[in-house]
């Protein structure tokens, strides 16, 4: 789990690229321990006139903190080679924030957003427009897909659900367009549609949503 904390900051005197341990704390501010054993947390270090912020975890029994994700630093945003004292603190690095914007909506400086996880943790994957593909010919449905359009004039369609598992909430618009061949909708594995393998849509212009529930897709 990803956990933030206030005046983290404390020297190390690891060298090379590899996890961090720690040494000394600062007057007034929290060892790295207050993250967690297992969390993860974002830091930066100062290492003379090199730095690195990215993302790490903390392990207890090492008092140590890994660099499992470089988001930016003085050697081309890779690991910078630590020699000597280092001075490594929490952070909140300005791609990955989230913050009200002037006129109080909910903004950010992330250069990609793959969702929102909520305390239930479901998950939102996307909060602006909808992916959507035009399909011509059978395919898999892909978990990123939230519109299809089908064109069924060149022959029967069949389009298979990307698996429900891990997918609780999501929903998947089918709209038919046009033609007069079949265009069927079934599932991967043994998963279902309304206790059925399989759901066709006959009719031109007639949508259908499935949502999944984790386990199997339901029409809505």
């Amino acid at each position: 789990m990803l956990k933030l904390a206030d005046r983290v900051k404390q020297t190390s005197l690891t060298e090379g690229t590899g996890s961090i341990t720690f040494n000394g704390t600062f007057g007034s501010f929290q060892p790295f321990s207050v993250i967690g054993n297992g969390n993860t947390t974002y830091y930066t270090i100062e290492n003379g006139s090199n730095f690195e912020v990215g993302i790490g975890a903390y392990t207890s029994a090492s008092n140590s903190l890994s660099r499992d994700l470089v988001l930016e630093s003085s050697n081309n945003n890779q690991k910078i080679n630590l020699v000597g004292l280092s001075i490594v603190f929490c952070t909140y690095p300005a791609d990955h924030s989230v913050f009200l914007n002037e006129n109080g909506y909910i903004s950010g400086q992330m250069p990609f957003y793959s969702g929102i996880v909520f305390p239930d943790n479901s998950i939102q994957s996307r909060a602006y427009n909808e992916n959507y593909r035009n399909i011509f010919s059978s395919t898999n449905i892909l978990s990123t897909d939230d519109i299809i359009f089908v064109d069924c004039s060149s022959g029967n369609i069949n389009l298979t659900l990307p698996s429900a598992i891990n997918l609780g909430g999501k929903k998947i618009n089918i709209k038919r367009k046009n033609g007069n061949f079949n265009l069927t909708i079934s599932t991967s594995s043994s998963q279902k549609i309304d206790g059925a393998n399989s759901f066709s849509i006959f009719n031109n212009y007639q949508a259908i949503t499935f949502v999944s529930d984790n386990s199997n897709w339901f029409i809505i």
